[in-house]
């Protein structure tokens, strides 16, 4: 469990935003019924799971 919270406290503002925006999607491909959406919540959970960063990739370690 440890090692989850830190996988997710090492994540930046834009991993976090590009999460809700997958999460925006999911919710509305399923109120819509428009499932072509899937694929555009999947692709936003992709860059947030597996995309850290785009030029300097540094880790952080906060310290709370």
């Amino acid at each position: 469990m440890k090692n989850v919270i830190a996988y997710f406290r090492s994540w930046t503002i834009i991993r976090y935003l590009r999460l809700g925006i997958g999460v925006v999607f999911l919710f509305e491909m399923f109120d819509s019924q428009l499932w072509i959406l899937g694929l555009v919540a999947a692709f936003f959970f992709f860059l947030a799971f597996f995309v850290g960063c785009s030029g300097n990739c540094t880790i952080r370690t906060r310290k709370f």
